[in-house]
C-alpha cells in the first residue's frame, strides 16, 4: 500500500492545514477598482487607523487632490486640498522589511514625523526619498495599471474591506 493511500485511509495524526483568510481593501475610483493587500507585519497601527476610517466611511467620495505623474496620487483629505486630517495623529512605523516606496505601495502622508492621520498616497514609481520617512502599509495587487489614468479631482468613490477565505490545497492525485 502506498504511503499516500495509507495517509488517506488512516487520518489519525495527520493534521489538516487551517483555512487562511486574506483581508484586503477594494478601492473604487473614477477609473476603476483596485485591490490592496495590507503590510500587516510592517504597519499594524497604521492599518488599524485606515480600517477605522474606512468603517466610518471617511474615504468615500474623497478627491485625489495631488497627482504627480510617474510619482504618486494622493487622497484622504476631508477638505480635498491636502490641508485637512481626521482630527488626530498616529505614529510612523518605519522599521519593517517592506518599507520601500515602489509602484503600487500605499503610504501614509504627513506634515512631519508622527503627524500622519488620514491622507495617504499610492506610488506610481520608485520613490527612495520617502523610504524611512513615510509608513508603507499596503500594496496594490489588482488594478495597478489604472493608477496612471487618475487625474487631479478624480474620486475615491468607495473603500470596502473584504475577506477572502483561502482553503488549503489538498494533496493532488498522483495519477496512479
Amino acid at each position: 500500500m502506498s504511503s499516500s493511500l495509507l495517509d488517506h485511509l488512516w487520518p489519525f495524526g495527520k493534521k489538516e492545514e487551517p483555512e487562511k483568510k486574506r483581508t484586503y481593501a477594494k478601492l473604487t475610483t473614477s477609473v476603476g477598482e483596485l485591490e490592496v493587500d495590507f503590510l500587516e507585519e510592517d504597519a499594524p497601527d497604521t492599518i488599524k487607523n485606515f480600517l477605522f476610517l474606512v468603517k466610518q466611511g471617511f474615504y468615500n467620495g474623497r478627491k485625489f487632490f495631488r497627482v504627480r505623474p510617474g510619482e504618486l496620487v494622493q487622497t484622504g483629505c476631508p477638505r480635498d486640498d491636502g490641508s485637512g486630517d481626521a482630527g488626530y495623529h498616529i505614529r510612523c512605523e518605519l522599521t519593517g522589511k517592506n518599507q520601500v516606496h515602489k509602484p503600487g505601495v500605499l503610504a501614509m502622508a504627513h506634515t512631519g514625523r508622527n503627524q500622519g492621520s488620514s491622507q495617504f498616497y499610492i506610488c506610481l514609481g520608485t520613490l527612495p526619498q520617502y523610504n524611512g520617512n513615510h509608513t508603507c502599509f499596503g500594496q496594490v495587487g489588482l488594478g495597478l495599471e489604472l493608477l496612471p489614468q487618475l487625474k487631479t479631482g478624480d474620486l475615491l468613490i468607495k473603500v470596502e474591506i473584504l475577506t477572502q477565505v483561502i482553503k488549503p490545497q489538498k494533496d493532488g492525485d498522483d495519477g496512479g
